[in-house]
């Protein structure tokens, strides 16, 4: 069973001047894909990735204790494109805040594995 609750961030609206549709909010940095902002080096524990309105394909595994949000409480779709799994957090302390989990093959929308005070708002 799952509970999700309703909450209002109001966080800013953050675009790049180029237009790459994720934002790091802690370094200000962007990035094309949900993916490589997880990735780089630079991104640590505690911080916030914010992602653009739109759909995003693919698979995301998380292994570090970030906050992933949609941005201003916009409703955006992560489309695993029929992957058994297409969130798989192996990290703690993990918020995920504002998607939509879609095309997944009779399997796991978002696996949490070995992972602990992870968060779930918003996401259907």
């Amino acid at each position: 069973m799952f509970c999700f609750l309703a909450l209002d961030f109001n966080l800013p609206k953050i675009r790049a001047s180029d237009g790459l549709p994720v934002h790091k909010v802690n370094t200000g940095e962007d990035y094309s894909t949900i993916q490589e902002a997880i990735n780089v080096a630079e991104t640590l524990d505690g911080h916030t990735i914010a992602v653009d309105s739109g759909t995003y394909y693919g698979q995301v595994t998380i292994n570090k204790s970030i906050s992933l949000i949609a941005q201003s409480g916009d409703m955006l779709t992560i489309d695993g494109g029929g992957t058994e799994t297409v969130i798989e957090v192996n990290a703690d302390n993990v918020t995920i805040n504002g998607f939509n989990i879609r095309n997944n093959q009779a399997g796991t929308a978002i696996l949490l594995d070995n992972s602990l005070n992870c968060s779930l708002y918003n996401t259907i």
